[in-house]
């Protein structure tokens, strides 16, 4: 079934949406994520996407706020991460009880980090992020080029993990629009379910991607501006 994720990033404590990743390039910002994250299941949201952007960046973490939003969102289906570069924190974030980890640059630069995740998480719980340009994937903050492809990455990650994260770095944050030949590529080669971000700025979008055959899309920027009003995105799950 489609499902439609609000994005809650959390940078210095304050929920905020950054253009393309960059720290420098605020473009929404809230005082507290937690209330976000309440008005968002108020208004009838079924899952919540929540990543730790200062643990992304090496700046920090705001772990209490991710155990907070899962208290504050009881039977909301989460997908939390943010910096999730070894085990040990890819146990203290599981510990705090979202529905799945996903692990980002570790997966990327260290596949033995995904291997010894999946020895202590099930399958299911364990998503791993495809930060995709010009069809390159993107590490640390999407700052550096790995010089991987998608597809290799993709066909190398999606048997050990419960569902991916595709999002597309050259149009993240810009409201330009999703891109159905780039999620279809990847959906084709995962052959797990594919969660994707980037672009999004109309309902129109969020059909694109599932008619692309995405398994949910995560929408940022274009609820916090209401471009898209949440309660006709959730519409779509059971169209």
């Amino acid at each position: 079934m489609f499902r439609v994720f609000p994005a809650v990033d959390i940078r210095g404590g304050k929920c905020v949406t950054l253009e393309q990743g960059r720290p420098d390039r605020v473009l929404v910002e809230r005082p507290d994520p937690v209330a976000v994250a309440r008005e968002w299941v108020r208004r009838g949201a079924r899952c919540l996407h929540v990543v730790d952007l200062d643990a992304v960046f090496g700046t920090g973490e705001n772990t209490p706020l991710l155990g907070a939003i899962r208290q504050a969102a009881p039977g909301v289906f989460i997908q939390a991460g943010g910096g999730i570069r070894s085990l040990p924190r890819a146990e203290q974030v599981a510990a705090l009880g979202p529905d799945r980890v996903i692990l980002g640059t570790a997966a990327v630069e260290d596949p033995t980090v995904l291997y010894r995740v999946r020895s202590k998480l099930p399958k299911e719980r364990v998503m791993v992020a495809v930060d995709g340009s010009r069809g390159m994937v993107l590490s640390r903050g999407w700052a550096r080029s790995t010089g991987i492809s998608i597809d290799d990455f993709v066909g190398r990650a999606a048997p050990w993990v419960g569902a991916l994260l595709y999002t597309d770095v050259d149009v993240e944050g810009q409201m330009k629009g999703v891109r159905s030949d780039s999620i279809r590529q990847v959906v084709e080669c995962a052959r797990v379910p594919v969660v994707v971000a980037g672009g999004v700025a109309t309902l129109e979008d969020v059909k694109r991607a599932r008619e692309a055959g995405a398994a949910g899309c995560v929408i940022g920027l274009a609820l916090y501006n209401n471009s898209i009003r949440l309660e006709d995105a959730l519409k779509l799950e059971a169209a």
